[in-house]
């Protein structure tokens, strides 16, 4: 049950973006077995609006996180993160000795603050935002000078291959992406995949509201790239993303093509921000890629109570361990997506 002060107070927060709403918040609360704890608080100086989710049967520990897995939703209204942070101290502590705090915040807190409360703090990601400018002429002339030229070489590739670039309008294409992300996540990555009832509940309640976009390249009617946009005021977050890896020789950069076409569109609406999330410190290759686009970087301090820090650098550690997974036959890998990913939250 989302609390309805949280809901007024987003609907009304201009600063608010997809992940602070309340029907995404529902969705992430049904698919990762966790509660919602969004809360605002009172103080002296306005009222803040604090995300949270309470997660009882992770195999991480029970823990009260910002969000679970990589995703980042800011404080909003009055910016306070020690207020926010203490509050969800004392909500762990109401809870019982096992459970910890993870809390997430562009800002570092004050050492003696993390002295006083026995906060650990770690830094192990990068968030990348493109600011947009009001046209997409002003918006190329952030792009490094090379990557420009290779964006506009392989648009004209689109229609030589005779690729057309659409929205999602059914739930079949909305299968077929899923299944590309799969091989992508099971051969690329090397890590579990999200279960498919979650880019289908997404889908369905957030398309109604306009607030999401699955973006297709298709070729002789079947799905061979595709990136999810959430949308809320003026902001944009790419999401998600995959392609058909059986096209790479072809070098046609195909979820870069569709990043372009959202970042088009994006501006076309009057949007101020597109989000390209979060990036292991360690994964410098995207971090260029990220880079190329002109993006800002910002560190994610990661501030851990009763816990000593431990964040999973999906990068790199136990990346040979994870070779398994591509050997997996993939009814068995989506399965196990199914049951254990959302108790990694």
């Amino acid at each position: 049950m989302i609390d309805k002060e949280w809901i007024d107070f987003v609907n009304n927060e201009k600063n608010s973006d997809i992940l602070h709403d309340p029907q995404i918040i529902k969705i992430f609360s049904d698919e990762w077995n966790c509660t919602s704890f969004h809360k605002v608080l009172e103080t002296d100086l306005g009222k803040i609006g604090v995300p949270a989710y309470i997660i009882k049967n992770s195999f991480l520990g029970k823990k009260i996180t910002t969000q679970p897995f990589l995703y980042f939703p800011k404080l909003l209204g009055h910016m306070d993160d020690t207020k926010a942070i203490e509050h969800l101290i004392n909500k762990a502590k109401n809870l019982g000795k096992k459970w910890f705090v993870e809390y997430k915040s562009h800002q570092k807190l004050d050492s003696q603050i993390c002295k006083n409360f026995g906060i650990k703090t770690v830094s192990p990601l990068i968030d990348s935002t493109l600011f947009l400018e009001n046209s997409y002429d002003d918006q190329i002339k952030n792009f490094q000078k090379r990557f420009l030229v290779n964006i506009k070489s392989k648009s004209k590739k689109l229609e030589q291959e005779k690729i057309i670039i659409k929205s999602a309008e059914t739930e079949d294409e909305i299968k077929k992406f899923y299944d590309l992300l799969c091989k992508s996540y099971k051969n690329k990555h090397r890590i579990l995949c999200h279960p498919q009832s979650l880019f289908l509940n997404l889908f369905l309640t957030l398309k109604k509201s306009n607030s999401i976009d699955f973006i297709l390249a298709i070729k002789n009617q079947n799905v061979i790239a595709e990136i999810i946009v959430l949308k809320k005021n003026s902001t944009w977050n790419y999401s998600w993303g995959a392609y058909d890896e059986s096209l790479q020789n072809k070098n046609l950069n195909l979820n870069t093509l569709l990043i372009n076409s959202a970042i088009k569109d994006a501006i076309s609406k009057k949007m101020k921000i597109f989000s390209f999330g979060s990036t292991s410190v360690t994964d410098k290759n995207l971090l260029m890629y990220k880079t190329h686009w002109g993006c800002s970087h910002e560190s994610i301090y990661y501030h851990y109570w009763n816990k000593e820090p431990n964040v999973l650098d999906v990068n790199e550690k136990y990346y040979k361990l994870r070779s398994l997974f591509r050997t997996m036959p993939m009814p068995i890998f989506k399965f196990l997506s199914k049951e254990f990913s959302p108790r990694l939250a």
